[in-house]
């Protein structure tokens, strides 16, 4: 890859990444994080927070990336994600029954299945059915040049796409676990009590309680 275009996909991703966009999102991801707590962790003596966090992380980054909601679909991508995590740390020996063939071919899968959002909302788009903001495959697209063409081919946004799922995945899923601890300490359990205590039931997050 040229350095133009490197240039061209990096100032893509950050056009996401750019704080008034995501504040766009506090609100959905705040949904998502309730939804996870409602089905996995109430009513429960003890819970496996790491696991539970990867859960989270795939959910809120399947929907804020590539705009996939809960059903069969996630759930295929699920699976496929594990198996291409498996195979990163797999011999890299592509024979039949191997951990590295199964990450190869779930790899595939998932590409195929992005290459087919990408096709849809691509198609959305035309039809002013999908706004840039919401989520990055409809941002990337939504991307032209001077001349009003395009930024990013297809091919660049699934790939980016594919980056962006497994990039941040297990190092943000980290991190949340980590934050789970912190939250056990006296002087962070206030300071969330004091944001909880000033807002309605079921009222969502803001970017300024963040």
């Amino acid at each position: 890859m040229h350095d133009e275009d490197q240039r061209r996909i990096r100032g893509a991703l950050l056009e996401f990444l750019k704080p008034d966009i995501l504040k766009l999102y506090v609100g959905r991801v705040d949904g998502q994080v309730r939804r996870h707590l409602r089905e996995n962790w109430h009513g429960r003596a003890t819970v496996r927070v790491l696991p539970l966090m990867k859960c989270l992380t795939f959910d809120v980054v399947s929907e804020l990336l590539l705009g996939l909601e809960t059903g069969a679909a996630r759930d295929a991508l699920v699976d496929d994600f594990r198996r291409m995590v498996e195979g990163v740390f797999a011999v890299p020996v592509n024979l039949r029954f191997t951990t590295f063939r199964q990450s190869l071919r779930a790899c595939r899968r998932a590409r195929r299945l992005l290459e087919g959002i990408t096709r849809d909302k691509k198609a959305m788009r035309w039809q002013g059915k999908a706004s840039p903001s919401s989520d990055l495959i409809t941002r990337l697209l939504s991307l032209t040049d001077g001349h009003g063409e395009q930024l990013l081919t297809d091919e660049e946004i699934v790939d980016n796409g594919m980056l962006a799922l497994v990039a941040g995945h297990d190092t943000t899923a980290m991190l949340m676990a980590s934050m789970v601890r912190h939250l056990t300490l006296a002087a962070m359990v206030q300071q969330h009590e004091e944001i909880a205590s000033n807002k309605a039931k079921g009222e969502a997050l803001t970017w300024e309680d963040l």
